[in-house]
């Protein structure tokens, strides 16, 4: 499962999602700005993406999406 979590604090959403659904099944991108915040996050999840800053995260996630063609 896919999970993107937002203004993440220390996962505890994250941490929902790998105990509701197997953890080597998931995979988890974070957007959370504090710095302690960020360390208990690479500490638990340690080979996640872990990003700072929300506008940027949409302005990439937008540039990177699909272009459709037609009624899509």
């Amino acid at each position: 499962m896919k999970h993107l979590d937002l203004f993440s604090g220390i996962g505890g959403f994250a941490l929902a999602v790998d105990t509701v659904w197997y953890e080597e099944k998931n995979e988890h991108t974070f957007v959370e700005w504090d710095d302690f915040c960020q360390e208990v996050i690479k500490k638990h999840w340690g080979g996640c993406e872990v990003r700072r800053d929300i506008r940027q995260f949409v302005t990439d996630t937008k540039s990177s999406r699909c272009r459709t063609s037609g009624n899509a």
